[in-house]
């Protein structure tokens, strides 16, 4: 399998952009996954409640996921999954303290 040259690289979007298209999209959502698993284990150990690091990883990833739509990183489907995690982990939070 040939891939494209990667000819006029001057930057890290185009990089990503590049990594994203030689790894036929996986890069883009790997790189939101690491970001969402990495922030709500860090959130989950530094405050104990896994609703509101869920949130809290949930609306990270989703300006993250947000930003790497707008440079053409990850597709519209990846940002509308990121929005639902977090709208699910909210609806979690509140039946859960109710």
């Amino acid at each position: 399998m040939t891939y494209p040259n990667p000819t006029n690289i001057t930057g890290i979007v185009e990089m990503f952009r590049y990594t994203n298209t030689v790894s036929g999209g996986i890069f883009g959502s790997g790189i939101l996954l690491s970001i969402y698993m990495i922030v709500l284990l860090y959130l989950k150990n530094k405050r104990g409640k896994l609703p509101s690091a869920m949130i809290a990883a949930g609306f990270i990833t989703t300006m993250a996921s947000i930003m790497f739509f707008f440079m053409g990183i990850v597709e519209p489907f990846h940002m509308f999954l990121c929005i639902l995690m977090t709208a699910i982990a909210v609806i979690w939070q509140i039946m859960s303290s109710a």
